[in-house]
């Protein structure tokens, strides 16, 4: 008996999300729960690039200062906390 590539494509999908984010979801849905992550950065100096979402933190540990971003329009969008 042959199986539509397309239902083992989606029941492959279904597992690996359920791996990745602990239940069944939707492609879209991943991305989304992806996309809603708050990062953590650590580097030994200042934001230098643009922020890829707001929400997330910067620690510069030599300037010893820790920074957020605020918008995703420019390297100004990290702000100090």
């Amino acid at each position: 008996m042959r199986t539509d590539p397309t239902v083992i494509e989606k029941e492959m999908e279904k597992l690996m999300n359920e791996q990745i984010f602990g239940f069944n979801t939707s492609k879209l849905d991943a991305i989304q729960q992806v996309k809603n992550v708050t990062a953590v950065v650590v580097r030994t100096y200042a934001p230098n690039v643009v922020p890829p979402q707001t929400g997330w933190i910067w620690v510069d540990t030599v300037g010893g200062k820790s920074y957020i971003s605020t918008g995703t329009n420019a390297v100004s969008d990290w702000g100090l906390l």
